[in-house]
């Protein structure tokens, strides 16, 4: 089994064309955890509507705000737990648009690789025996990543990089950009999306803002939605 692990916070309304996304991903195969870290803008919400009607998609809330790498720790043990996991595909993230067919591509790359860990853009994907055997992300909040690394090297597993461009659209930071690279590469080359405005962006994920919380309205189906803002 493949599990996806995913930690959110108020990621919407990227979050919506997220998750449309992902779940063309979810085979028999292939289960997702999304921990969330108490959101409030309607991330929760629209976690739930799609986990509750689907058995390889687990959706969990915490009784308090978890920094993101215990909010990773947790998402594995449950992977681990309720999916009987064999490998781990972290760091997909919730504000990442990715493209169709990237875990055949992560996974058929992990193993063309020995099964060694493979740090990517947007994703880290390791066995789930090794991950425990690295002793798994410390609860830090920054850079929780790069010392779960370190822990990887020290315990001797071999920790490749591939950036793979996985992802189509990444709206960190408030910063979006649009990957221009094929799929599989691993050249950078992105362009940013402009103009960025709420109003936009919530045009764009056929979202509209009600209070503190985005509602998706159905209009048209997001394959429709435009490639640039």
């Amino acid at each position: 089994m493949i599990t996806l692990c995913t930690t959110v916070f108020n990621d919407m309304p990227i979050w919506r064309v997220c998750v449309q996304r992902i779940l063309g991903e979810l085979k028999e195969n292939v289960s997702w955890v999304i921990v969330d870290a108490l959101s409030t803008d309607g991330t929760q919400e629209l976690t739930n509507s799609k986990a509750e009607k689907r058995d390889n998609m687990l959706s969990f809330i915490p009784q308090e705000h978890l920094r993101r790498g215990a909010a990773r720790n947790t998402a594995s043990i449950l992977a681990r737990d309720r999916f009987k996991a064999d490998i781990l595909i972290h760091a997909i993230d919730g504000d990442v648009i990715y493209r169709p067919g990237f875990v055949d591509l992560i996974v058929k790359t992990f193993i063309k690789n020995g099964c060694n860990p493979i740090a990517g853009d947007s994703f880290f994907v390791i066995s789930t025996e090794d991950y425990f055997k690295a002793g798994g992300y410390s609860p830090l909040q920054a850079e929780e990543d790069y010392l779960f690394y370190s822990m990887i090297l020290c315990k001797g597993l071999r920790l490749l990089s591939e950036r793979l461009n996985v992802w189509e659209f990444d709206f960190q930071d408030n910063n979006p950009v649009h990957n221009l690279a094929e799929m599989g590469t691993n050249i950078d080359k992105s362009e940013p999306i402009l103009p960025f405005d709420e109003e936009a962006l919530g045009k764009w994920c056929r979202c509209r803002k009600d209070g503190n919380k985005w509602i998706p309205v159905e209009s048209k189906p997001l394959s429709d939605i435009p490639v640039v803002i």
